[in-house]
């Protein structure tokens, strides 16, 4: 069962908020006139109205994007912005696996012991 509604979105903040999102989306656009912008935003994923809305105020404003479909949501519908910090928190697994292992902060099971500190990202510098 799909969570997504549809339909035209009612007047109101989140109106106001697609409105914004796609004046943002425009200038990116303009920008970096990317082949694809995927957009995040909770509401756009969960309501059809919202990414048409979304999509209007950023063909409206951008001087290169010739069509609303080149601005989709992520395939993963709800769950990407755990999913996305998800990633981040395991980034240093993902560089070094074992080495991970071998210093202990993760054990076979996937925990991270409670008296360990909690794993640094690559941007912090050296743990």
């Amino acid at each position: 069962m799909s969570r997504q509604a549809t339909g035209p979105l009612r007047a109101g903040p989140l109106r106001e908020r697609a409105r914004a999102v796609g004046r943002a989306a425009s200038l990116l656009l303009d920008v970096f006139n990317p082949a694809v912008m995927v957009v995040t935003e909770p509401a756009s994923v969960l309501h059809e109205g919202h990414l048409e809305e979304i999509r209007g105020a950023a063909l409206e404003l951008s001087h290169v994007c010739d069509g609303p479909e080149r601005i989709v949501v992520p395939h993963a519908g709800p769950a990407v912005l755990p999913e996305a910090a998800a990633t981040a928190l395991l980034s240093r697994v993902f560089q070094d696996p074992v080495g991970t292992l071998r210093e202990g902060e993760i054990t076979p099971a996937g925990m991270v012991p409670p008296e360990r500190a909690p794993l640094h990202s690559s941007h912090d510098g050296p743990a």
